[in-house]
Parts: structure tokens; C-alpha cells; sequence
């Protein structure tokens, strides 16, 4: 009694009388709403450059809200996103609409980040994407009830140090059209890789290939969202949203499925984990690349605090990848080394053409006024790595230095330089096992290629695949002259 109306996910909701404006002298009350009406149309923007008004009914904002405060509870949550940012609707409703408190934070705190801590105390729930968590993680309070990221990937290292803030951490996941978020996972210390989870409250998910027929559990397909969550559809736009919103084929009739692009897979234990956009698949070299694979992977190494992977037409040697990394701690660490760790790490677990060509070193990464990662402001690799400053020192050492400067289109290179940091790739290890060939008499295999990445290493790889060679023979005699 005297407090504000509560409600409760579990008892009926209770029914407030509210009047707008006074019209003539009384008191107007505002129309009755239903769960089909509009909520609010939000814009994302989209891939031609034309922004999308996605329009959300009551129904799919009631859903999550009330599935949040069952699942995560309610309470005070911060108001941290920018309004032009659907996650900004789950911080603004879940109070107000189960008697929590809106704790607004100052303008332009993300600049800056102190003045967080003062309205973050305030708060049972904090709700950032990872770019931002990475931002404040040293201003958010330690003990903190609960924290949600989701809107990009949450690396697990990010993950870890959350932990160190939170016994309530959740990755959230779901796309504008679906109504904020569809799915979510608990953070714990005993979690594996970090997937997006399960549907939240009626919610379904269906994971198709091409065809919309439903693929097994660790096959890789586009992700599928019905439910109470699905918008109407595109603002003005209807052939639009009768393409990415279709019928439903596996639910009662006349459901509607939204079409995510979204590329996942079901893990065991009925997990999703997401793999990346179904359009940022690329090709590089013949080979088609998942990007954000690639960056989930580097994103495992203990020392990897965040990484983002993208196509680069600047990448040494052409069109390739380029890694971008925060490395821990970032004040100790030698670059060739990095790069050496790092392509270590991928090698058993990717293909040699989802080895990045490049590895970038950041100490922040750009995010956009949403939050998320801002990947047209990132920088361009570097030109290049400054040659070691150990010449060859043996002919065989300058033949071969003489080749890699023609296949990475060097002007020189050292003999402690690595293949692989210059800019080379799988593709030019075939043709440097073809010109070692033409200049030695010896084909070395792939793999030790992949092994033997500098000159000096390579030198003595030919000579031991070769030592009985005639030619090898005379070479080493004019080198003991």
C-alpha cells in the first residue's frame, strides 16, 4: 500500500487507470491498448544503405519483459544504451513495468566511463554490449546483481573478467525483428565456449540449410525465430518483409518464422552457438571463410582479451584477412611474437586458409553510438614489418631470401623474418615449394612449409631433404670455401 502497482510474471496484472490531457474541462483517458497494436518503430540500418523501420507490437515487449523478470529478475536496472538502440526497450520497460526503479545514467557516460559507477551502484541489472563492457569494465561495482551483454559476440576472456564482477553474468542474443533478444545463456566459471542458449519465453528457434528443412545438431545453418517476439514486419516496405518474414512451416498454422541470416549451429545440451552472418561470408583465395569463426577461435587463447576478423582488399599480399587483437597484458608484448603465438593457436583448429595474413594490435576498439563495434574505423594494416636485421648469410640462405622477396614483392627480407608475418599464405607456400624445387632440386613437403617459416629454418629444411642431391653437394662445397 502507498508503493507503486507491482507486477508479477506468476498473478494477473494490475489494471491503472491513466489520463492523458485535460479536454474541456475533464480528464481524457487514453485508449484501450491490445497486445497486436503497435509498441514502436525502430530503424536499423540496412545493407543497401536504406534503413528498415521494423515495427514491434505490445505482445512481443510484454514477452520479453515478463520472461526477464522471471528468469533474471527486475528490480533497478541502468539506462546505459542509446535510445536509437532496440536494447535500450528492455531497460526502460522491465522497471517500469514491475515497479523497479530507472536508474538514467549521465549523458555521454560512455565517454566517460566514471561517472557510470555512481548510477551503476544504483542498479540490480546493467545491460552493455561487449564493446562497451570492455570500456567500463573498470568502472562497473564489484558485486553487481546481474549483467546482461548481447547486440555482438561475447568473448570468453571478456566472459572471465565479468565473472570477477557478477554472479549473475548472461549472453543475450536476437536480432531487431524478433523484439530485442530470443535467446540467452548463464555465464558461469565451468561454461565452455560461450554460445547464445535457448529461447527465451515462447520463443521457438529452428536452425534450416537452403531449403528451410531443419539440419542435425553440429551442422552449421541459418537460423530461424518464431513466436511471440516476431514484429509485423518493415515499415511501408511489404515485399521486404515478405522475404525475410515466411510462413511457418513447422508451427500452428498461419505462425510467421523471421529469416535471421544468422548462422548457427546446435551444440550439445540443446545449445545454440553462433557462427557469424550468412552475408559476411566471403571468399578468399576460392575458399569461403567465416569470418567471425575465425575470430571465436582467437577469441580461445587465454592471452586473447577481444578479436575481430574481417576481409581486407589492403592485406599484405592482396585480399586476404586481417585479425584484429587486444592482447593481455598489453604492455609486455613483442609483436613477431604475438603473431607466431597466435597463428600456433589457429593451426589445429582451422583450415590454412582461415589463417589471417595479418594481425592488427589494439589497445580499444572503435564501437558506434549503439555500442557496437565499429568496423569501418578500423585501421588498416600495417605496410608492413621491418625486415630483421640479420642478412642471409650463406648462397643458399640468399637464393631463398631472393625468392621470398619475389613472392611477397619485397625488396628484402632477414633470415629470422617468418613467411607468414610478411604476408605469405597457403597458396604462396605452393609456390614457394615449386621455386625451392627449381632452385634446389628438392621438393619439401607442405606441411614442412608450415613449419620451416623462416629463411634460416628453410635453409636447413632443403638440406635435410636433400643432402645426397649432387647439386645440394656442390653448393655446400662452394659454401665451405
Amino acid at each position: 500500500p502507498g508503493g507503486p502497482p507491482r507486477f508479477h510474471p506468476d498473478t494477473p496484472e494490475p489494471t491503472v487507470l491513466v489520463e492523458s490531457s485535460l479536454t474541456a474541462g475533464s480528464l481524457k483517458p487514453l485508449p484501450e491498448v491490445s497486445q497486436d497494436r503497435l509498441a514502436y518503430i525502430i530503424y536499423t540500418s540496412g545493407s543497401t544503405g536504406r534503413p528498415k523501420g521494423v515495427e514491434v507490437p505490445h505482445r512481443g515487449v510484454v514477452n520479453l519483459v515478463t520472461d526477464v523478470a522471471r528468469e533474471q529478475g527486475g528490480g533497478d536496472v541502468l539506462l546505459l544504451t542509446s535510445l536509437s538502440f532496440d536494447i535500450a526497450a528492455l531497460e526502460i520497460f522491465t522497471p517500469l513495468l514491475t515497479g523497479g526503479t530507472l536508474v538514467v545514467a549521465p549523458d555521454e557516460a560512455v565517454k566517460t566511463p566514471k561517472e557510470v559507477r555512481v548510477a551503476a551502484e544504483q542498479a540490480d541489472l546493467v545491460q552493455l554490449t561487449p564493446s562497451v563492457a570492455e570500456m567500463l569494465l573498470g568502472e562497473l561495482p564489484h558485486g553487481l546483481p546481474r549483467i546482461i551483454c548481447g547486440g555482438e559476440p561475447l568473448p570468453a576472456d571478456l566472459a572471465r573478467r565479468l565473472l570477477d564482477i557478477t554472479p549473475g553474468l548472461w549472453n543475450f542474443y536476437g536480432p531487431t525483428e524478433t523484439t530485442v533478444w530470443s535467446t540467452r545463456m548463464r555465464i558461469t566459471r565451468e561454461t565452455g565456449p560461450v554460445g547464445i542458449g535457448t529461447p527465451v519465453a515462447n520463443t521457438q528457434v529452428y536452425v534450416v540449410d537452403r531449403d528451410l528443412r531443419p539440419v542435425p545438431p553440429g551442422v552449421a545453418g541459418e537460423l530461424l525465430i518464431g513466436g511471440d517476439g516476431v514484429a509485423r514486419g518493415y515499415h511501408g516496405r511489404p515485399a521486404l518483409t515478405a522475404e525475410r518474414f515466411v510462413p511457418d512451416p513447422f508451427g500452428v498454422p498461419g505462425g510467421r518464422l523471421y529469416r535471421t541470416g544468422d548462422l548457427v549451429r546446435w551444440r550439445t545440451g540443446d545449445v545454440l552457438e553462433f557462427l557469424g552472418r550468412l552475408d559476411d561470408q566471403v571468399k578468399v583465395r576460392g575458399v569461403r571463410i567465416e569470418p567471425d569463426e575465425v575470430a571465436a577461435v582467437l577469441g580461445e587463447h587465454l592471452s586473447v582479451r577481444r578479436a575481430a576478423v574481417m576481409v581486407r582488399d589492403d592485406a599484405p599480399g592482396g585480399r586476404g584477412l586481417v585479425a584484429y587483437i587486444t592482447w593481455t597484458p598489453p604492455d609486455t608484448h613483442d609483436h613477431a611474437e604475438v603473431v607466431a603465438r597466435l597463428r600456433e593457436h589457429l593451426r589445429p583448429r582451422v583450415t590454412d586458409a582461415m589463417i589471417p595474413v595479418a594481425f592488427v594490435l589494439m589497445d580499444d576498439f572503435p564501437v558506434l553510438p549503439s555500442g557496437k563495434l565499429d568496423r569501418a574505423a578500423l585501421p588498416p594494416p600495417a605496410e608492413g614489418h621491418a625486415p630483421s636485421s640479420v642478412p642471409p648469410r650463406t648462397p643458399m640462405e640468399e637464393t631463398l631470401a631472393a625468392v621470398w622477396c619475389e613472392l611477397l614483392g619485397r625488396e628484402r627480407v632477414g633470415v629470422t623474418d617468418d613467411f607468414f608475418v610478411l604476408g605469405g599464405h597457403s597458396l604462396l607456400v605452393v609456390n614457394l615449394i615449386g621455386r625451392i624445387a627449381e632452385e634446389f632440386g628438392v621438393e619439401l613437403p607442405l606441411r614442412r612449409c608450415f613449419d620451416a617459416t623462416t629463411v634460416e629454418e628453410q635453409a636447413l629444411a632443403v638440406l635435410e631433404a636433400g643432402l645426397t642431391d649432387a647439386g645440394l653437394l656442390d653448393l655446400l662445397a662452394e659454401e665451405e670455401q
